[in-house]
């Protein structure tokens, strides 16, 4: 049962909900040591206060700190990023973006 079949069909960025994966890969490919790994900030003031501060992978996660996941996706590459997301056929499996660098995957038509 689907509740907005048309809606249903529509492919859209996965957003805030790709940081789970995302984070997975990185501790596999052991990009990550654990949780508690601090992540220095890089200096480049946000708008939002609480990502202009070292990071962990608790607290990315609870600040939606796009700035460390950007680190993991560089680090990773976007041929590893695509053997992830193939093997756990996430979206469209497609990491690439037009900057080069799988931060976010966008749903391509």
């Amino acid at each position: 049962m689907v509740f907005n079949s048309d809606r249903a069909k529509k492919r859209y960025s996965p957003a805030s909900t790709f940081k789970i994966p995302h984070t997975l890969f990185a501790l596999d490919a052991g990009l990550v040591k654990d949780e508690f790994q601090v992540f220095p900030w890089d200096g480049f003031k946000r708008n939002f206060e609480p990502h202009n501060q070292d990071q962990n992978l608790r607290s990315a996660m609870r600040n939606s700190a796009l700035w460390v996941y950007a680190t993991f996706a560089k680090e990773l590459g976007e041929k590893k990023a695509k053997s992830y997301l193939q093997k756990i056929s996430y979206g469209n499996m497609d990491p690439s973006t037009e900057h080069g660098v799988m931060s976010w995957p966008v749903a391509k038509n």
